[in-house]
Order: structure tokens, then sequence, then C-alpha cells
């Protein structure tokens, strides 16, 4: 994979600078290239143009924002690289196959496409820049062959008139459809502690051991992950190998070899299989370990019950006796008392009070029903209070034009007849509006006199 970072730094305002030298270092030593782009111009810039030339990449100037993009693009298209490999090599061997039996030379190609192996598959030729050129996979109960280079005139001029291009084309086709496979293989798969262990017994079709097998073991764990597993022989006929489950689930193996003599045109092994690792062996369920749990009755003062099982049921145990404290159950009660007391001590409530609560918590359950109700209250005092007004005073006597009061009497004046006197009025239980009207009508109907009568002897 192509690994490739671009640094985006201030050509004016790169402080950062210790340790960069050390870090591009250590990232080109594993293959990764290093790009830096600076944004406006700067004493920084001859720095950064260092440090994008020790990193084996691309030093970009711009002045502009918008530009980063366009930026962007061109390293991406830079750094990518062409599938199509159009160059004179020598293909090499990297694993044997069937394919390939009885063929030891072949001749110069001139071009392929760039691809990338799959994890179970097998690589048996590859190019001078290490992709693969032919790749074989097993897929089930069937076989694929991948050829990433042509068989025509462009790039395999010198492979079309080659003696040995039938013969070639004929064994690939023929290991895909696998006539001469013998799957006479037993493949067995045991979980020791922390280790799974394969065991792979090979036999041909006439029941004779297969001790010269190249056998490779790809494992699939749950998660995706493919690992090949080569297998050893460490016994006649039989292979292992071993490998560390690390997640619970399904794991899918496929075994996959072939003789090692590739001039011997002998049978292959082709078989897949399956392995299912469950719980921890923690969680394993384990047999009655008599042993074991007589030591635990005996060191907790238990008994061993195997002899006599009613004895689980007696009542025979010694009663023991626990104390629990009541002073937080105390201190609660306590606390809640407290505002209830200085409530009861402090507070006087009267009937009316109670009364106030009670229409107050109506109106608060029912309001449309306790709304009316102090309305008509109010409306019916109302009416009691105007029926109490009415009959406590009397109607008033009509009002009298105010005259002016007649003249005092001359001391010694005899009084005249009908003339008030200085006593009292006749109607003292009169009030005294009452006693001044009675004034004014007398006075209104007095006889008028001209003179004053003449004094007596």
């Amino acid at each position: 994979p192509i690994q490739h970072i671009i640094v985006l730094a201030d050509g004016a305002d790169s402080e950062q600078k210790e340790g960069v030298p050390e870090l591009i270092d250590v990232l080109t030593a594993s293959g990764v290239t290093v790009s830096f782009v600076s944004i406006g111009n700067g004493p920084d810039v001859p720095w950064l143009q260092q440090m994008a030339a020790r990193g084996n990449g691309r030093f970009h100037f711009t002045d502009r924002a918008a530009n980063l993009p366009q930026i962007f693009t061109q390293e991406t298209t830079s750094i990518q690289r062409s599938y199509l490999i159009e160059e004179r090599f020598f293909p090499t061997l990297a694993g044997r196959s069937p394919i390939l039996a009885g063929i030891s030379t072949v001749p110069p190609l001139y071009g392929y496409v760039g691809t990338t192996a799959k994890d179970t598959a097998q690589v048996i030729l590859e190019t001078h820049l290490g992709d693969p050129l032919l790749a074989a996979w097993q897929y089930g109960l069937g076989r694929s062959v991948a050829w990433t280079s042509d068989a025509t005139g462009r790039w395999a001029a010198e492979w079309v008139p080659w003696a040995g291009f039938p013969a070639f084309w004929a064994q690939a086709v023929r290991w895909t459809t696998s006539p001469d496979r013998d799957n006479s293989a037993e493949t067995g798969i045991t979980l020791v502690e922390d280790e799974a262990r394969i065991r792979v017994d090979a036999r041909d079709a006439d029941g004779a051991l297969l001790n010269n097998l190249s056998l490779v073991a790809n494992v699939i764990s749950p998660d995706g992950v493919a690992r090949p597993i080569p297998l050893d022989l460490v016994a006649p006929g039989r292979y292992a190998g071993r490998f560390v489950p690390t997640t619970e689930g399904a794991y899918l193996i496929r075994l996959s070899g072939g003789l090692m003599d590739a001039g011997e045109d002998g049978p292959t092994i082709g078989q897949t299989t399956g392995w299912v690792l469950g719980y921890s062996p923690e969680y394993r369920l384990a047999g009655p370990d008599p042993v074991l749990l007589a030591a635990l009755a005996a060191e907790t003062g238990g008994r061993d019950l195997r002899g006599d099982p009613l004895a689980a049921i007696a009542h025979d145990l010694p009663a023991t006796t626990a104390v629990r404290p009541i002073w937080p159950w105390l201190l609660l009660v306590a606390t809640v008392l407290l505002p209830a007391d200085v409530a009861l001590r402090r507070l006087v409530i009267g009937r009316a009070d109670l009364a106030r609560a009670g229409a107050a918590v109506a109106r608060r359950l029912w309001p449309r029903r306790a709304s009316p109700a102090p309305r008509a209250e109010r409306v019916t005092r109302l009416f009691q209070a105007k029926e109490r007004a009415g009959r406590g005073r009397e109607p008033a006597p009509p009002e009298a034009p105010l005259e002016t009061p007649p003249p005092p009497v001359p001391a010694g004046e005899a009084a005249r007849p009908g003339a008030p006197t200085g006593e009292a009025a006749p109607d003292a239980a009169d009030d005294t509006l009452a006693a001044r009207l009675r004034q004014r009508r007398e006075s209104r109907n007095r006889p008028s006199q001209d003179a004053s009568p003449p004094d007596q002897p």
C-alpha cells in the first residue's frame, strides 16, 4: 500500500522544528513519503523545502487557501501508481503448484496489470516488482486461477511461440477442474489450553501415506482476518500446525498443497473444513470433584452428605443471633417529627382557617365546581345586610323649607299663648332632627305681632 503524508505549514511561523528531521527519517525508513505545503511566504520556506526533500516528497507554495484542493489533487495523482506496467521482466517462482509441473524455465514478459493477492490465495509466480503474476485460489469446492499478463503478442510476444506455452495453459485449466485431485485427507483440530492444534493425515488413492507434501492451512478467523499456517511433517503421512485463536466463533480452515517435487505430477490436497471456538475454558462444565468438596466441608465446619442425603433438610443447625442498630430509624423519625412539633406549638389554627383551607383545596381540586360558591355566598351576605339595615331605620319625614328662626323673647316678657317655653319639648323621645322640624312648623303657624306688649306695672 502507498503511504504518503502531506504537511500544511505557515511559511512565516513554523515554530515546531525540534525533532521533525528525526521523525521524517523514521517515516522514510518505513517507506512513507512526506510532502510539505507552505501557505504564505516567509523565512521558514527554505527549511520546509529541505524537509520535503528529506522526506522524498514534493514542496508546494501558495498564498491562497483556495489552491489547497488543487494541490491535494496533484499530490494524489503524482503518488498513484499506474496499474499498467509495461516493462520487460522475467517471472520468479513464489510457490509450488501442479500448474508448473515439468516447467523449469519461462521466457520474459513485456507487461502486466498490477494487482494485490487475496489473503487466502496462493501466489505461484511473481513479477520483478513483487506483484502477483500467477495466483491460485480455492473457493469452497471450486478452484480459480488469476494470470495478470496477457496471452497475445503484446506482452507475451515470446510466450506464444514458446514450446511450453500449450502445456502451461493445459495444466492451469486441468488444475481448476482438478480431475486428479484426491481428498483422502483427514483433518482434525484440538484445543489445548489456549492453543489450537491442526492435525492432517494424508493418503493417496491407493491408501499409501503421502510424506512429500507442502501443505498450508489458511485460517480465517470470525473477524475475517486470514493467517497462513504451514504444516510440518511430524509422522509418516501426518502433518501438524498450531495457532492461537483470539476470538470466539467459527473459524474457516482451507487446506491446500501438493508434492514438493515440481517435476512429479502427483496428487494434490485441497480441503475446506471448519472449527468453532466456544467459551473460554474456565466456563467449561467439569465433572464433580469429591476430594475438593470434602476439603471445603472440613475447612468451613460442614460435613459430607453423600452417605445421608436427608441430613441436608434436618433442622439441627445451631441458632445464631444478629444485632441490628435501630438508631438510624429513630433519627429519621425525630427528623420528621421535629417540624410538626414546632408547628403545633407556634401556630394557632381556628375553624375559620380550616374552612378557608378546605375551600382553597376544593378550588384546586374542582375548579369548575367550587368557583360559583364564593360568588353566591357574597350575594347572599349582601342581601342579608340590606334587609338588616331596612329593619333598623324608620322612614324619614318629608323635608320642609327652611325658615328664619323667631327672635328671642326678652326677659320678663310674659309668654304668649301658644308660644314655646324654655322647657323641654313634649316629645322627649324623638330625636333632635324631629324636634327641630316641629319647632319650624309651630313658628310658621304663630300669628305675627307688629309691636311688643306694654310693660306691666
